[in-house]
This record gives C-alpha cells, sequence and structure tokens, in this order.
C-alpha cells in the first residue's frame, strides 16, 4: 500500500488518504487536514509500523493539534504543522511548528526512534532553535533550517538555522543510521558556511 496526499481545492484544506497501487480508494480511512486559511501539505512518510506522518505549511490559525502538542497555535504567517496518524487512522499528534513571520517546508524524513526531520526556509528571526543549533539567529533574509521533533510531538530534539547574509534555501533532506541529517539546496550567500577542507 501507499500513502497520498490530495488537494481539494473547493475548500483548500489538505485530505490524507490511503491508496493501492492501481489508484483505487481503499475504504480504510480518508480524513481531511486543514482550517481556516491555506494549508498546503509537502511531504508524507509511513514508517515500519504503518504510521503515516504529514508535514505542511499553513496559515491557518485554528486546526486541532493534541494535548501537550509541542506548539498548539499559529505563531504568525505561515507555520509548520506535523501530524502523525495510525495505520488505521487515528490521529496520534498534531503540533504546530514556526516563527512569527513564515517557513515553507520541503522535506520530511523519520528516523528509526520516531524523530520527526523536517527542512525548508524560512524569514521568523524568532524560530524556536535548540541549545545545541548551529546556528541560533537568522542569518540572513531567508534562510535554511533543520527542525527534529521528538517521538510524542512534544518537543523540539534538534532546530538550527543554515545560511549566509542573502538568500539561501534547503530542498531535499537525507538521514543516516546515526541520525545525521544531510540537506541540499541552494544559496545566494557568499559567506555560507563551509568546512576547512571544503571541495569549492
Amino acid at each position: 500500500n501507499a500513502s497520498a496526499i490530495i488537494d481539494y481545492p473547493a475548500v483548500d484544506e489538505d485530505a490524507v488518504v490511503e491508496i493501492n497501487p492501481n489508484s483505487s480508494l481503499i475504504n480504510k480511512f480518508a480524513t481531511y487536514l486543514g482550517g481556516n486559511g491555506n494549508d498546503k501539505a509537502k511531504g508524507v512518510y509511513v514508517d515500519e509500523e504503518g504510521n503515516i506522518y504529514v508535514a505542511m505549511e499553513t496559515d491557518s490559525t485554528d486546526i486541532p493539534t493534541t494535548p501537550n502538542a509541542y506548539q498548539s497555535k499559529n505563531n504568525g504567517g505561515k507555520d509548520l504543522f506535523v501530524a502523525k496518524y495510525s495505520a488505521d487512522g487515528e490521529l496520534i499528534y498534531a503540533t504546530y511548528i514556526g516563527g512569527s513571520k513564515t517557513e515553507m517546508q520541503k522535506d520530511i524524513k523519520v528516523d528509526s526512534q520516531g524523530n520527526v526531520y523536517l527542512t525548508g526556509f524560512g524569514n521568523s528571526p524568532d524560530l524556536h532553535v535548540t541549545d545545541n543549533a548551529f546556528q541560533k539567529e537568522l542569518p540572513g533574509a531567508q534562510a535554511a533550517f533543520l527542525v527534529v521533533l521528538n517521538p510524542e510531538g512534544t518537543d523540539l530534539v534538534y532546530s538550527s538555522y543554515l545560511g549566509g547574509d542573502v538568500v539561501d534555501r534547503a530542498w531535499a533532506l537525507a538521514i543516516d543510521d546515526n541520525g545525521s541529517a544531510y540537506l541540499q539546496g541552494i544559496t545566494n550567500s557568499i559567506n555560507f558556511p563551509v568546512t576547512p577542507d571544503a571541495f569549492h
């Protein structure tokens, strides 16, 4: 089986459905995910237990979150939103993640422990970062970010900006068995941070 996110333009919400390889709808579960604004799901991940993780960007202010969610409301502009469903469609957790301006979600991965890795880019100067962040402050007009949400959806394991003094965007993400994250994207910053032995 595979999972997919389909847009429903009439109400401008996203939907989570399960389909089989020949694209016929399985009568297992289908649900909307969204609120009073524009909701755009850009990532879905299914783990070995069949749990479904949906990541999106949204400016909705009324999407229901679960008790003890990391962030229970939209902090302004577009925020990230993450929801985890069981294989049977039960909502396990749902939370916003974001600052006072805009976060754009581009990729999602989940490790074997259930930590959710999110990447994208944004211009919020107050995106929540962790004490071990590589960059704790927005370095330019727009920066990439890496956010890691814990398995319960209640706290951040890691969160950091990544960029220079102009515009930087992360598009794709991969993780390895050790929990290291690899980001791909673009930069317009001539002072983008590089390692001493960088190729160029």
